[in-house]
């Protein structure tokens, strides 16, 4: 076997790989003897007919096949002895397979950069100094109280407004045919402080009272996700049939115990909230110096960064990007396809894949190595509720070790560098997020 390597790019090689046609030869004998031992042919028994026969019948499987054993074979081999480390699986072009067998491989490989471990070591970062004060406390306890708030009728007659929910039956009916658009909705809970309440139906129910009839029209338009309602206007008939308002628990121990029976006091329950704000904000904290890493790394050395990466990422941040939507009860962003949406992380995943072969430069300049107590440490933190054993096996069972390996290098190199790192302290040491 010969074979020689040419440079497409920065970041693509060519190689080109010769086996001998003795060996090629060899290797289709072995293929031939395979089929013909379970070679079907009219009037011969499987496995009896003669070898010519079977060769001018399965000629076409039997090339494939030879062709699929050399590649296999001297693929491999060439790309060991050249020292190359191919990134993405290999577009091959099979150029020859009379006499010789002559093929290619292009694939793209790390880029060739300089670093040196002063360009890294004592970064600046400015220290974000994000910590809960007495007002993010109060503002969180707010919080809590109002998601336990309860709905009660309004008693006095008065307009709506406000934070007010207003009780109503509706019907949509198409503007220009007239026709009802849906059945009619019975009792709905309309609020008005809710930004999800479209605006021409906030804007004809305040101020409105129990037994008023009300019309208004809404242009859906066509960013609307409802495809049987997108372009069209619909004349909306309101029948208004109540008020109601949202009353808030008192702040006291029996409120506090209902959702945490072992506090004691509010006091402690107050200590709870800020202790669990301070647990949060570190975690900002610790999120935007990890940016802040990131940004720095990037701008450490220029090259060309592999297409394949760079579209890897993309999928993956794509796929991150539509699993939090449908948590949060999004099906789609109007006017985004996956097209579009793919253009909008193009640059974030460029950047986050020339951080992240910056970094692995870095781990191995630093030694930075996975230990088997790294492992058991983040499938303990995998755990959640499962056994370790059961986590530890899922990532052997799936091949999955190098992915939480790479993790891990990442995570100590930046823990390395952070640790090395220069925090800049901002001039208002009494700067607080609220």
């Amino acid at each position: 076997m010969k074979f020689t390597v040419e440079e497409v790019s920065p970041v693509e090689r060519k190689l080109t790989v010769e086996v001998p046609g003795e060996d090629m030869e060899a290797v289709r004998q072995q293929v031939l003897q395979k089929i013909k031992r379970s070679a079907k042919l009219n009037g011969f028994r499987p496995g009896k007919a003669p070898t010519a026969m079977v060769e001018n019948y399965y000629a076409s499987q039997i090339n494939i096949e030879t062709m699929e054993k050399l590649l296999d074979k001297y693929y491999p081999e060439a790309v060991a002895e050249s020292g190359l480390t191919p990134l993405n699986r290999p577009k091959f072009d099979i150029s020859s397979i009379s006499g010789d067998f002559i093929f290619s491989a292009l694939f793209e490989i790390t880029p060739s950069f300089e670093l040196d471990s002063s360009s890294y070591l004592g970064l600046e970062l400015q220290d974000p100094s994000l910590a809960p004060d007495e007002a993010a406390v109060d503002n969180t306890i707010e919080h809590i109280r109002s998601h336990q708030a309860r709905l009660v009728a309004v008693e006095e007659t008065r307009p709506a407004g406000g934070e007010d929910v207003v009780i109503a039956d509706y019907q949509m009916f198409d503007v220009e045919s007239g026709e009802p658009m849906e059945d009619k909705i019975y009792n709905a809970e309309l609020e008005l402080g809710r930004d999800l309440l479209l605006e021409p139906i906030k804007t004809v129910l305040t101020g409105a009272e129990t037994g008023q009839r009300l019309e208004t029209v809404v242009d859906f338009g066509q960013e609307v996700q409802n495809p049987n309602l997108r372009g069209k206007k619909a004349r909306f008939v309101l029948e208004v049939k109540g008020l109601k308002k949202r009353e808030l628990p008192e702040l006291n121990l029996d409120f506090v115990k209902q959702m945490w029976p072992e506090m004691e006091s509010v006091e402690q329950f107050r200590e709870k909230v800020a202790a669990d704000l301070r647990e949060r904000f570190q975690q900002q904290n610790d999120q935007n110096l990890r940016r802040q890493l990131i940004e720095k790394i990037s701008a450490l050395a220029d090259f060309e960064i592999p297409p394949s990466l760079i579209q890897a990422e993309e999928e993956n941040m794509l796929t991150k990007f539509k699993s939090y939507m449908k948590n949060e009860g999004v099906d789609s962003l109007p006017g985004f396809d996956d097209a579009s949406l793919r253009e909008e992380l193009k640059g974030s995943a460029a950047k986050k894949v020339k951080a992240g072969i910056i970094l692995s430069r870095i781990a191995q300049m630093e030694n930075i190595e996975v230990k088997d107590e790294d492992l058991e440490d983040e499938f303990a933190r995998l755990a959640n509720g499962r056994s370790i054993d059961e986590v530890r096996n899922y990532f052997i069972n799936n091949n999955m070790l190098s992915v939480v390996g790479g993790r891990i290098i990442e995570n100590k190199t930046l823990r390395r560098l952070r640790d090395a790192a220069k925090i800049i302290k901002p001039e208002n040491e009494d700067s607080k997020l609220i």
